[in-house]
């Protein structure tokens, strides 16, 4: 029985690391696109969880502002009834004499990735004590201080994205969640909810 020769030992060397090359190459693109996969499933369901959250808050509001107001030195710009926009502030009541105040708004994301990307920012002011007892109406919205802050990464391209109905007891929501993740696809979902006052219904 021959020993093998330098060339056959070569190209036997040569045919394993190309093999090892291969199995390499196909774990290495299972985790990316399994990481990918998981990216996607987790940045959509920011987004629903945002509509959810945003969905059950308007339900239990008894007051939509609408206009533009200044509170904690953040400048809302409601739309008008029937008309689009990005801004959402509304009061929702507590125990009869208290309200909780939240201001919905959108602002830069800090991703490269998505330089144009926005995500949802809820600023909520709890126990909040209307000026005349029992109308939230005259709550002094340039009083509110140190809001519990809640932001959703929701990837959503600027501009307007809710509209308040006519009157103003309910919310339509017009969400596409779009995101760029590198090495990855494109993830897109678009998202809608209407969302009434239950005093409204």
């Amino acid at each position: 029985m021959r020993g093998h020769t330098l060339i056959e030992l070569v190209v036997a060397s040569a045919l394993l690391a190309v093999v090892l090359t291969t199995v390499l190459s196909i774990w290495h693109m299972m985790n990316r696109t399994s990481a990918a996969q998981q990216a996607d499933r987790e940045g959509r369901q920011v987004a629903r969880t945002a509509l959810d959250f945003l969905s059950s808050e308007v339900q239990t509001a008894d007051l939509i502002w609408t206009g533009t107001n200044t509170v904690n030195g953040h400048v809302y710009h409601v739309p008008a009834p029937s008309v689009s926009g990005t801004d959402l502030l509304y009061a929702s009541p507590e125990d009869g004499t208290t309200w909780r105040v939240s201001g919905v708004y959108l602002a830069p994301m800090n991703d490269s990735t998505n330089p144009g990307a926005q995500e949802i920012v809820v600023e909520q002011f709890a126990g909040v004590t209307p000026v005349r007892p029992g109308e939230p109406a005259s709550i002094d919205l340039q009083s509110l201080t140190t809001p519990h802050v809640r932001t959703f990464l929701a990837f959503l391209p600027a501009g307007n994205w809710l509209t308040v109905s006519s009157p103003p007891r309910g919310v339509g929501f017009d969400m596409t969640f779009f995101r760029v993740v590198p090495h990855g696809p494109v993830e897109s979902e678009h998202l809608v909810a209407n969302a009434v006052m239950r005093d409204g219904l």
